[in-house]
């Protein structure tokens, strides 16, 4: 491969683009005009605009992952710091941005769209199928164990850090926001008189947000699990070694390695932790074992989340894989890897080298 993307690659990106910024905004507005309450012109256009702007940050946010977050982090000789930026704090800004974003989409489908709550949260597939597969596609990356541990390490205190939100039915974006005004107000808790705090309670919008963060808990745990066992085929099967061009293969050993340290830290660490603050009520407004039990009852829900989180995982697996080129040392061809692409040769410096005429021909061959 050399990397260049055809006139089919930028047929991909835009249809890309026209779904998330058109067509879907599009069945938005036509979903306010066909609802029972038989929305105006003026109200679907509003729609339109809204689930626009919505999944413009959502596209976004995914090309800045593949194109940008991804190369960035298999780029070769990557510092140890640079990692947990890229693994911790980046990511976490970004999958904040994409869960405030499916909340304000499914809130409006709900409010004005008159849209079923639960069926609405299916809006949050793309960022707890994709985003979790991009995390664990870093840490399949990792040649040593000692790297994978320290992967899994920034992980799990990201993911803990999202599930205390959604935890206290708030979505990352609204507790940052609470915890930045708690720290204005000198750490000292905003009064609530007892007819406020009942009112808050007991208001639609809040309950709305606990639904949506107990359903994007549960989606996230379901996003976790499919992205460590997807990415760890990927790594088994495919000869694979996101470093620079002329790597060899991730040995399968190491892979192995890489899914039992993730293994423990997902389904054991993390998963028993977060069943753990679920049982604080004192703290915690959702209560991790009912969701579970509602969402198992609405079968057509589970299934349709278990396809999308497949679905959307392999799209997003497929698209990362073309930015790798297969590469291979001249004295062993046959073993070839998919590794970062190498630097374009720079012809005229190549030509004055001294191997002018032999690799002027190969480039008329083969270009």
């Amino acid at each position: 491969m050399n990397g260049k993307k055809t006139s089919l690659g930028y047929t991909y990106e835009f249809a890309t683009a026209g779904v998330y910024v058109f067509v879907m905004p599009a069945l938005a507005a036509l979903a306010a005009l066909a609802s029972k309450k038989r929305r105006s012109i003026r109200q679907a256009a509003g729609a339109f605009v809204l689930f626009s702007a919505c999944s413009l940050v959502e596209y976004i946010v995914l090309e800045v992952m593949e194109k940008g977050l991804l190369p960035l982090f298999f780029a070769p000789g990557l510092s140890a710091l640079s990692s947990f930026i890229l693994r911790g704090p980046l990511m976490m800004t970004l999958v904040t941005g994409m869960i405030e974003a499916s909340w304000q989409l499914s809130k409006f489908a709900v409010t004005k769209l008159d849209v079923e709550s639960q069926d609405s949260h299916a809006l949050l597939a793309a960022a707890t199928a994709v985003i979790p597969l991009y995390g664990r596609l870093m840490q399949s990356s990792a040649e040593t164990a000692g790297a994978s541990l320290y992967y899994e390490v920034i992980g799990t205190g990201m993911e803990l850090m999202a599930m205390h939100a959604l935890l206290k039915g708030n979505t990352p974006w609204k507790e940052r926001v609470n915890l930045i005004k708690y720290a204005l107000r000198g750490c000292k808790h905003a009064p609530v008189t007892p007819e406020e705090q009942v009112e808050s309670t007991e208001s639609k919008k809040d309950d709305l947000r606990r639904k949506f963060c107990a359903s994007c808990m549960i989606m996230m745990s379901l996003g976790e699990a499919s992205a460590v066992i997807t990415s760890s085929f990927y790594f088994l099967i495919m000869n694979v070694n996101p470093s620079s061009a002329g790597s060899k293969r991730i040995p399968q050993s190491q892979t192995l390695t890489n899914f039992a340290i993730m293994f423990a830290g997902e389904f054991i660490l993390t998963d028993g932790l977060v069943s753990w603050m679920s049982n604080k009520r004192t703290t915690y407004k959702v209560d991790l074992s009912k969701e579970w039990e509602r969402v198992k009852e609405n079968k057509a829900f589970l299934i349709a989340i278990v396809v999308l989180t497949s679905s959307l995982g392999t799209l997003a697996l497929i698209s990362t894989t073309k930015n790798f080129c297969v590469t291979s040392r001249l004295e062993d061809v046959e073993s070839w890897v998919l590794t970062t692409c190498p630097p374009y040769p720079n012809i005229t410096d190549v030509a004055r080298s001294g191997v002018g005429e032999e690799f002027l021909e190969l480039w008329q061959k083969y270009n």
